[in-house]
């Protein structure tokens, strides 16, 4: 099967973007953000991890389970949280879930949570039986048929993953598929997840 470029780069673009979306702050450049001891390690998979220069709380989002009751993000308060859009047309989100159903099953930190929400516009009637079918139990069966969650985050390729703080801030996100079992990925989660001193 032929992806297309879009594959060969390790994401699949999105439809247009209907509504306004957050416009979130200024980021650091993936070349500055590790070149001090104090920075997050963004090496190897997670080296174009784009970290927000201030973390901003997520904005107001909604998304479905399977049996169509509403969720948000605010539901994930109090954990670490890494949040993921995902399709099953998505040759890159295919080759992805399974690094991030092992990191549901073995977290890398205490009280993280893997939330993983798919934009097929068919809904639950795609995405529950391919996700049994590839074995993914660790993963929520959360559904945005209509892109709505992922455009107030100015979603425009998959997979996107964001990293949001127990405070439920917006950390920073990385655009297409990564190995969120492997090392780097833990690595970065681990760094975010642990407190630092304050800088003098």
């Amino acid at each position: 099967m032929r992806w297309g470029l879009s594959a060969a780069l390790g994401f699949c673009m999105v439809g247009a973007v209907l509504a306004a979306p957050v416009v979130l702050p200024h980021v650091i450049p993936p070349q500055q953000a590790g070149d001090r001891p104090d920075s997050p390690p963004l090496t190897g998979d997670m080296a174009e991890f784009t970290p927000l220069r201030a973390r901003v709380p997520a904005p107001p989002l909604r998304f479905t389970d399977a049996k169509g009751q509403t969720h948000s993000l605010a539901e994930f308060h109090g954990r670490f949280v890494v949040f993921n859009f995902w399709a099953t047309w998505c040759g890159p989100c295919i080759e992805e879930l399974p690094t991030l159903d092992a990191l549901a099953r073995s977290p890398a930190v205490d009280n993280l949570a893997v939330v993983t929400v798919a934009q097929d516009r068919r809904g639950a009637t795609v995405v529950v039986p391919f996700l049994e079918a590839k074995g993914l139990s660790a993963l929520p069966r959360f559904l945005d048929p209509d892109s709505s969650a992922g455009r107030v985050l100015n979603v425009e390729a998959l997979p996107t993953t964001f990293l949001v703080d127990p405070a439920g801030r917006i950390i920073g996100s990385i655009d297409g598929s990564a190995d969120w079992n492997g090392a780097d990925a833990r690595n970065l989660i681990s760094w975010y997840a642990t407190p630092k001193p304050p800088r003098p």
